[in-house]
This record gives C-alpha cells, sequence and structure tokens, in this order.
C-alpha cells in the first residue's frame, strides 16, 4: 500500500509536469514550431518505437500488464476527468525516475520549444560518438513496475526479441500506430493553422469512434490542409515569379547603371585629357601666332615695297619706250619723212602736233611750249645715243667708228633711255630690300620658322582630335600660317621678273625650287599614309600644299599681269613686260609648272583649277597686251624718200644730209619698233599660246583663239608688215651695202613663221589662212633675193 501510494504520487506529479509540459507546447504550437523537419522526424520515430514495445511488452508480459494496467485504471480515469484538456501526451526523451517513466511508457510524449532544442542538441552530441540505429536494433528495456525479478525476467524476454523480424511480421498498423499517426498529422495541420486548436482534443475525446471514420477523417484533414494550402502556393509561386523577373530587372538595371558609370568615367578621363592637352596646344598656337604675326608685319612691309620697286622700274620701261616712239614720229612728221602712223585706241597722241604746227602754245611766261618739247626731246636723244654707244663698246673689241655707224643707229635699245641715276638709285633700293630680307629671319627664332614644326603642330592635333580639327577651320589657318613663312622665302628668291640689278641671287623659275614646296610637299604625304586618321575622318582632307600653291604662285602670277586702265583715275599696276625675253621666259617656266603640277594633283578639283587658272592668265595677258600695244605709236617711214647708201640712212635728194636725230627716227622707225613687235608676237604665239592652249578645255577654245586673233590682225596686219615693207624697199637698193640689212625683212618674217610652226599653228586651217600674208611676202622676197 505504501508503494502503491508512492507511486500513485509520482505518477501524479509526473502527470502533472506533462499537463504543464502539454500546455506549454500547446502554446508553442500556436506560435509556431522552434525545430526543423529533421527533428520532427525523429520525434516520430520514437513514437512509433515507443508504440511497437509496449505492444510487445504486452503480448510477453500479460500478467505483469495486466497488473499494471489494474493499478492505473483508477489513475487513468482519475487523469481523464483532470486531464479533459490537454490535447496530446509527450515522450520523455531524457533519462529521470525510472518508476515514473515506467508508468508512461505506453504514452508517447512530444517535446516542443526550448526542451526539444536542448534534446536535439543532446542528440548531435551523441550521434557524435555512436551512431543511431534508426530503430533497427533492440531498444533499451524499460524496468518493470515492480520488484527486481520482475525487471530481470522483462529484460531477458526483451533481449530475446528481434525487433527487425517483428515489424517484418506485422501487416498492418496497430491502432496505436495509427493514432499516433493521426495525433502527429493533427499536431502538424494545427500548427499549418488550418484546424482549430481544440481539434486534437476532440479526436482524443472521440477516440472511440470506428477506424474507418478515423480514416476518412485524417483523409479529409489531408484534403482541406491541401485544399487551404494550395492558394498559398500560388501566392508563394506567384511571389517568386514576381521576384524572379524584379531580380532580372534590378540585375539589368544595375549592368546598365554600371555601364553608364563606366562610360561616365571613360568620357570623363577623356574630357580631363582633351582639357590638359588643349591648354597645351593653346599655349603653342599662342607663342606662334605672336611670332607669326610679327614676321607678317615684317614681310608685307617688305613685299609692298619690292612690288613699288618692280612696277615702278617695269612700268617706267615701257613709258619711255612709249616716248621713244612718240618722239621719233615726230622727227619724222617734222622733216616730212613720214608715211603714215599707227595709233591705238589707249594712245594720246596730240595731232595738232603733226597736223596744225602753225599753231603755238606759250606758257604764263610767254616761253614757246613747242619748243621747250623739242628741247626736252633732243636732250633724251643725246641721253640715248651716249648710253648706246657706251654699251656698244664695252661689248664690242672692234674699235671702229660706232659712233656714226648705223650698226650703232639699229643696235639702240630701250635699256639706253635711262640714266646712270636712276640704276644706282635702283640698284640702292633693291639692296636695301635684300638687307631687310636677310635681317628678318634674325628676329624671329628658328623654331618658328620651320613649315614642319608648323604642320606637325596641326596634324597632331588631327591624330589625336579630328572632329575638332575639322569643324574649327583648322585647315584654314594652317594655310593662312604657312603663308606668311611662303611669302618671307618668296621675297627673296621670288624673281620671275629679272630685276635683279646687278644681285647675285638666283631667281627661281620652277615652284619645285622653293624650299617650301619640299617641306609641304613632304607633310602632305605624311599625313596621308596615316591610317588613323584617315579612318576617323569623315570627308577627305584638303591638301594644305595645294591651298598654298593656289594662294601664293598663282596670286604672284596674277599681281605679275594686273592693271588698270586709268579710266579711273587710277594708275597701272603691271609688273611684267611683254616685249621682255627673259621675263616671258621666266613666267612661262613658272606657269608650266604650276599647270603640271595642278594636273598631277589627285584632288577631285584640281584640273578644274587648273582650266581656271589658265583662262585667267590668258585674260589677263590679253588685256595687258592690248594695253601696251594700243599705247603705242608705230610710225612708216616713207621709202620713196629715204635709201640706205654705204650702209647709211640717207634722203633721196642726195644735196641734202640728214642729222643724226633724223637717221635715228628712220632707224627706229624700220628696225627697232619691228623688232620689238616681231618678239611680242613670238613671244605669244611660240611661248604662251602651246601653254594656255594645253590646258584650256575645248569649251573656252574661242578664248585662245582671241589671243591668237590679235596677234595676226592688230600686230603683224595693221603695224609690222607696212613697217617691213617700209624696210624692204629702204634697204632693197643696190648701193653698195652689206646684205645683211637687206635680209633683215625676211629674218623677222621667217621667225615669227617658225614661232607659229612650233606651236602648230600652220597645221590648223584657220591660222593658217591667217598667215596668208606672211608667208606670200616671205615667198615674194625670196623670188626677189
Amino acid at each position: 500500500a505504501p508503494m502503491d501510494a508512492s507511486d500513485g504520487s509520482s505518477s501524479e506529479g509526473e502527470r502533472k509536469k506533462t499537463q504543464e509540459t502539454n500546455e506549454k507546447d500547446d502554446d508553442d504550437d500556436r506560435g509556431g514550431s522552434y525545430y526543423d523537419t529533421a527533428a520532427l522526424e525523429e520525434l516520430r520515430l520514437e513514437q512509433k518505437r515507443s508504440t511497437f514495445l509496449n505492444d510487445n511488452t504486452t503480448k510477453t508480459e500479460p500478467a505483469v500488464v495486466a497488473s499494471v494496467a489494474s493499478e492505473s485504471v483508477g489513475t487513468t480515469k482519475q487523469d481523464d476527468k483532470e486531464d479533459s484538456t490537454k490535447e496530446e501526451e509527450f515522450i520523455p526523451l531524457s533519462g529521470g525516475n525510472t518508476k515514473a517513466s515506467s508508468s508512461r511508457v505506453a504514452d508517447p510524449v512530444v517535446l516542443t520549444g526550448e526542451e526539444a532544442m536542448a534534446y536535439a542538441r543532446r542528440e548531435e552530441e551523441d550521434d557524435a560518438n555512436v551512431d543511431f540505429d534508426h530503430g533497427l536494433q533492440s531498444p533499451p528495456t524499460p524496468p518493470p513496475p515492480c520488484g527486481v525479478d520482475n525487471e530481470k525476467a522483462v529484460m531477458g524476454k526483451v533481449k530475446s526479441m528481434d525487433i527487425n523480424a517483428d515489424i517484418m511480421d506485422i501487416d498492418d498498423p496497430s491502432e496505436e500506430v495509427e493514432e499516433g499517426n493521426r495525433r502527429w498529422e493533427d499536431t502538424m495541420a494545427r500548427r499549418a493553422g488550418v484546424l482549430p486548436p481544440n481539434a486534437a482534443t476532440s479526436a482524443d475525446r472521440n477516440s472511440g469512434r470506428s477506424r474507418p471514420q478515423q480514416r476518412d477523417n485524417n483523409s479529409s484533414s489531408l484534403s482541406q490542409i491541401r485544399t487551404s494550402l494550395q492558394p498559398t502556393i500560388s501566392n508563394l509561386e506567384n511571389v517568386y515569379s514576381d521576384l524572379e523577373s524584379s531580380i532580372h530587372r534590378h540585375e539589368s538595371t544595375l549592368s546598365s547603371t554600371r555601364d553608364e558609370l563606366a562610360k561616365h568615367q571613360s568620357t570623363l578621363q577623356k574630357h580631363g585629357r582633351a582639357l590638359e592637352y588643349y591648354q597645351g596646344l593653346r599655349e603653342d598656337l599662342a607663342t606662334w601666332m605672336g611670332a607669326l604675326r610679327e614676321l607678317n608685319g615684317m614681310v608685307e612691309k617688305v613685299e609692298e615695297a619690292k612690288r613699288q620697286l618692280e612696277a615702278e622700274i617695269s612700268w617706267r620701261r615701257i613709258e619711255r619706250f612709249w616716248e621713244w616712239g612718240k618722239d621719233c614720229t615726230e622727227v619724222l612728221e617734222k622733216q616730212g619723212l613720214l608715211e603714215t602712223k599707227v595709233v591705238g585706241e589707249d594712245c594720246y597722241f596730240d595731232e595738232a602736233n603733226f597736223y596744225n604746227a602753225p599753231v603755238q602754245e606759250v606758257d604764263e611766261f610767254g616761253r614757246d611750249l613747242s619748243s621747250m618739247a623739242s628741247i626736252s626731246r633732243v636732250k633724251r636723244w643725246n641721253q640715248r645715243r651716249k648710253s648706246c654707244i657706251r654699251r656698244l663698246q664695252d661689248v664690242q673689241t672692234d674699235s671702229g667708228d660706232i659712233e656714226n655707224s648705223l650698226q650703232q643707229s639699229i643696235g639702240c635699245s630701250n635699256e639706253d633711255n635711262f640714266g646712270s641715276g636712276e640704276f644706282g638709285e635702283w640698284k640702292q633700293r633693291h639692296e636695301a630690300l635684300a638687307k631687310a630680307v636677310a635681317i628678318i629671319p634674325d628676329l624671329v627664332k628658328d623654331d618658328y620658322l620651320s613649315i614642319s614644326n608648323l604642320c606637325t603642330l596641326f596634324f597632331n592635333w588631327e591624330r589625336e582630335y579630328p572632329a575638332d580639327f575639322a569643324t574649327c577651320y583648322a585647315e584654314m589657318s594652317l594655310v593662312q600660317m604657312i603663308s606668311v613663312l611662303v611669302r618671307l622665302e618668296m621675297c627673296e628668291q621670288w624673281n620671275v621678273l629679272d630685276i635683279r640689278v646687278d644681285s647675285s641671287s638666283t631667281p627661281c623659275l620652277e615652284i619645285s625650287d622653293f624650299k617650301w614646296f619640299h617641306n609641304l610637299k613632304l607633310d602632305d604625304s605624311r599625313r596621308d599614309g596615316n591610317g588613323e586618321v584617315g579612318e576617323k575622318r569623315k570627308a577627305k582632307p584638303k591638301c594644305i600644299l595645294l591651298e598654298v600653291v593656289q594662294k601664293q604662285i598663282v596670286g604672284h602670277l596674277f599681281n605679275s599681269f594686273s592693271f588698270d586702265d586709268g579710266k579711273n583715275g587710277t594708275k597701272q599696276q603691271e609688273i611684267y613686260d611683254p616685249f621682255s625675253v627673259t621675263q616671258t621666259e621666266h613666267l612661262c617656266s613658272m606657269l608650266t609648272s604650276l599647270l603640271k603640277y595642278l594636273s598631277s594633283c589627285s584632288e577631285e578639283n584640281s584640273k578644274v583649277i587648273c582650266g581656271e587658272t589658265a583662262g585667267k592668265i590668258l585674260n589677263s595677258l590679253l588685256s595687258l597686251v592690248k594695253y601696251c600695244v594700243g599705247r603705242m605709236v608705230v610710225p612708216i617711214g616713207d621709202a620713196s624718200k629715204i635709201s640706205l647708201t654705204r650702209n647709211q640712212f640717207a634722203l633721196g635728194d642726195v644735196s641734202k644730209e640728214l642729222d643724226g636725230e633724223t637717221v635715228d627716227a628712220i632707224a627706229y622707225a624700220s628696225v627697232i619698233q619691228v623688232k620689238a613687235l616681231c618678239t611680242l608676237a613670238k613671244n605669244i604665239l611660240g611661248r604662251w599660246y602651246p601653254i594656255l592652249n594645253r590646258e584650256i578645255c575645248n569649251q573656252k577654245q574661242d578664248e585662245v583663239a582671241s589671243l591668237v586673233q590679235f596677234v595676226f590682225e592688230d600686230l603683224v596686219s595693221i603695224r609690222i608688215l607696212p613697217a617691213l615693207h617700209s624696210l624692204h624697199a629702204i634697204t632693197s637698193g643696190d648701193n653698195g651695202n652689206d646684205k645683211k640689212y637687206s635680209e633683215m625683212p625676211k629674218m623677222f618674217i621667217n621667225e615669227i613663221l617658225d614661232a607659229m610652226q612650233g606651236a602648230e599653228l600652220l597645221e590648223k586651217d584657220r591660222w593658217m589662212l591667217m598667215a596668208a600674208p606672211l608667208r606670200v611676202v616671205a615667198k615674194q622676197w625670196d623670188n626677189s633675193a
């Protein structure tokens, strides 16, 4: 009886602990599970094992079980009444009072909360040393409820049991196993929030129902769980899908942000490098601009002074030649030896001096102006005669009488119209210009006189930033800056008109003779060979050399031909003397090299530029020639009153002797002016026409034809042929004259015909008809000879 009382009190205490534990577990269930799936699976296996041990113990120990059951019947009924609110019973997982645990062997216990976590940690520590047998080996035998002998008997029987064999013999699970499964499923359902908290309690109270009804309830519970979980699963799937799309979108945004950040960083670095580069470039360009601006100011002054000197010399030469013709015409007119004279439209020759001789003009002091003009004319003649004699004596070794010979009269040239004082002045001015040009480079550092250095600065800029180089007109600026250095070199070496005045400098007759031409050609080839810049360029760059040549060489050639006709009160400014053979050769050589370079350029518009340049040169040349010939007076001597006797000009009336001024006037009208006009015709037909005709296209052939037509109609027909007829009539008589004088008319005609033959003009029907008078006269004089 005391033993039973103690057992009952211990069982009651154990039962209270279990109830408190269950209430705590219910509270934990309502709040959620504190252990994972693996721990739940272990708990379930332990429940199955305990149930299985209870069944075996009942079979092997009916007496013990019956006694235990009889002792606990009253207690169980009382416990059921006291614990009617308890939802489920748990098996202890830890050791403790053997008597207390043996009285509750058949009741499964489930730990929750902190106790389950502590049990799980203890199991993990035990698993580190002992492997879990997964219920395949015999579990430890619980102690019997009373007596040591019974405990030994039960232990012996338990040891002799084969759990695996018994499990294999079981076909259907026992009611306790099914009840444990049902409880476990109800617990899981309650924790999942599907069943109300009192579902498991009501299920315990209705444990007496039939087993099929329990199975239906379990199935309905599972279906309810599935049905209730289906929206949650769908929501989770939708949330997962949204999460995936959101992750993908955010990853894309992050990637694009990273790309933009890298791009901005690269752009920032690029702009930083550009800023540093442009700061250095700005300093270099500012220094170059300062040096070239100073240089340009000095070069402009030298160019202006040189242009004025050249224009003054050339213009004075042409004016002296016109004046010479007027003086000779006046002398022949006064002597009555003038047959006719040819005066152009632009000639301001005073007809009153010839046809109204009795009219006298006086100044405010009553002096006869005509006598004063005669005094000036005689003074010019004396100066011209002295200069010619001095020049012929320096050239010839023969010490014969040059002063009174015909050789002196016909050997006079336009250079004899200038005195030594004028040549001395020109020489001093030219030497001063040469010294100024030599000093200019010393005032600037050598680094800023190199075209290659300047081109390198700009071409490096183009290589680094081609877009900026193209949009800021850098090529135009480069051409303007290079032009300053080019003009400096041309001030020293451009002497196409051969106005050197005893200078030792050698003129450049072709554009390839200049140093800047070779430097720019080399720089352009290096620029075109840069493949990196070529790929970045949107448009083909301009040829720097072509721009400089077009601006400087072509400009200088136009300035040589430019003139104003004086109708607007401005003075003529041409530099080229069309009667000069040397100047014509130099200009034609320069023009030939220029057109050759333009035609060889790879630029698309180079052919057009070449044709336009030739056309402008043609128009300028034709205007200049017309102007010079139009201002010229061509006297034609009367051959019936003049004869050549013993190499001296004389009158038909031998009784009257001719003075020196009249003889020189006859020589000018018969030989000197004819020689000048034939030289002009040969310069045009033999030198200018072939160059211009080759470069000008077929549509502008009429312009070239106008130049040739002017030569035949104005020069040959109106001026040259009448003068040659007069010369042939004067020298044709057999009066003991030198044969060379009688052959002079034929020599002049043959020179013109040879020039036409060289220019292939006689092969064209139009020009062959134009040259018919020359060929007829030449044949006639051949027959007469």
